[in-house]
């Protein structure tokens, strides 16, 4: 439904492809649609991910940390782009953060509470996150992994105030949301960039500063 919507859309407003991307919402036929949705090329790919990821998890279960490790490899191969095509290159490169929730959720959730013995740990992944910086890799791992501690510390907090409710709600609606929100975006978004191109709005220098200042906000009110 979305392809078919987005396709409709640029057909009838632009008459063309509105994107060289490979990117099976903006395939240019059926078959090709197809072809990028089994290679995972798709705004959707997490979808191919967690069912990818349940099912490795299940049959290793008992080996966690070989496939820790192999999820560690991945993740680099992918960063690297020796993954070819970035559909691919997001199974593979996020492969290990469902493993640390699958196989290490609890050392994760006492990590990132204040304790007085998580300051070690803290300390260790902080230096392990600027050595990646020095060595000037493409991989940021240990920099996400302090970025979901303190997002999980910062959950919990709001919890205790009580303010997470709509939070919460949103999570729950999340997938259909995504899904439907890509047609409206691509409408209005394009509806109104086709609009400034005909009147040469973008030829105005106070236009295109405001356009460049004001147009994301609601775009993203729309997401």
């Amino acid at each position: 439904i979305q392809w078919g919507s987005i396709s409709g859309i640029a057909t009838e407003i632009t008459g063309q492809r509105i994107s060289q991307n490979l990117n099976a919402a903006y395939a240019g036929s059926f078959s090709e649609f197809l072809r990028l949705t089994f290679l995972a090329m798709s705004t959707a790919w997490y979808l191919y991910g967690l069912a990818l990821y349940f099912l490795c998890a299940k049959w290793f279960q008992h080996y966690k940390i070989p496939l820790l490790i192999v999820a560690a490899v991945l993740n680099y191969l992918a960063v690297e782009k020796s993954i070819p095509f970035w559909g691919p290159q997001s199974l593979a490169q996020y492969f290990i953060f469902f493993v640390l929730g699958a196989f290490w959720w609890a050392p994760m959730l006492r990590l990132s509470e204040g304790r007085r013995e998580n300051r070690l740990p803290w300390l260790l992944l902080g230096l392990l996150a600027v050595l990646q910086g020095l060595l000037d890799l493409n991989s940021r791992l240990f920099l996400c992994l302090i970025a979901i501690l303190a997002s999980v510390a910062a959950c919990r907090w709001l919890s205790q105030l009580g303010c997470m409710a709509w939070l919460n709600w949103t999570g729950r609606h999340t997938l259909p949301l995504y899904i439907i929100h890509r047609i409206f975006i691509e409408y209005f978004g394009m509806t109104a960039i086709l609009y400034a191109q005909r009147h040469q709005l973008f030829e105005l220098t106070g236009f295109s500063w405001l356009w460049a200042c004001l147009y994301p906000v609601p775009y993203t009110t729309l997401t």
